[in-house]
């Protein structure tokens, strides 16, 4: 099934379990910790605001969350594969495409601050704001077919629940407010909290130690 041992495989699974525990948790913190700021009117200090992207630290937890779904794919491809190999190789496909453009982008934007003669051109492969949305696409989608077939388990229906949460919870709100008059802060507030609660489904699932031999 891997060449990696099943030992191993399932210290890796635990190990994505808890940094997704650990992830959703500073997210809900950071969350409680905004609601409370704004309630008390707790403005943050201009100088504090002024620090370049520091707005990042905010969604920091959500952000390092979407390398940490690509690699839960990756750790669970190996055993998924045998029971439903198009859904599985699909979600695998359009889950490491993304990244490894992505990847490439970094790359040669390194390549060429060491070697000047490089050109480096990320519209190249990024073209306005397409071809980024359709990454983004096909890196969901593909979170949502490992939803799917994690669905199709017994061990990981709770998981497969908590992926499909986290793409709907990233994704719906931001297309409800594009597509409907309701005002956007209003939906775009549910993004962060309902991504946070599915991190935190999605590790505590992943994070129980289970032996591989008892997975139906």
């Amino acid at each position: 099934m891997s060449f990696i041992s099943v030992q191993r495989l399932l210290a890796l699974e635990d190990l994505t379990g808890k940094l997704f525990l650990v992830l959703g948790g500073a997210a809900i913190t950071l969350e409680i910790g905004g609601a409370v700021g704004a309630f008390a009117l707790v403005s943050v200090p201009d100088a504090l605001a002024a620090l370049p992207l520091i707005w990042i630290a905010d969604q920091l937890p959500v952000l390092a969350s979407l390398p940490l779904a690509a690699a839960s794919v990756l750790v669970m491809y190996p055993w998924l594969v045998d029971r439903s190999p198009t859904l599985t190789t699909s979600s695998l496909l359009l889950v490491t495409g993304p990244w490894a453009v992505f990847v490439t982008v970094i790359v040669w934007g390194l390549a060429s601050v060491v070697l000047p003669a490089v050109p480096f051109s990320p519209d190249a492969l990024l073209s306005h704001h397409v071809a980024g949305l359709a990454l983004w696409f096909m890196f969901f989608l593909g979170i949502g077919f490992f939803g799917v077939s994690l669905l199709q388990t017994s061990r990981y229906r709770l998981a497969g629940g908590g992926f499909l949460a986290f793409v709907v919870a990233l994704n719906g709100p931001w297309l409800l407010a594009k597509t409907t008059s309701c005002p956007a802060d209003r939906l775009l507030w549910f993004a962060p909290v309902g991504t946070a609660l599915a991190m935190v489904v999605i590790g505590y699932s992943l994070s129980l130690g289970q032996d591989f031999s008892k997975r139906k």
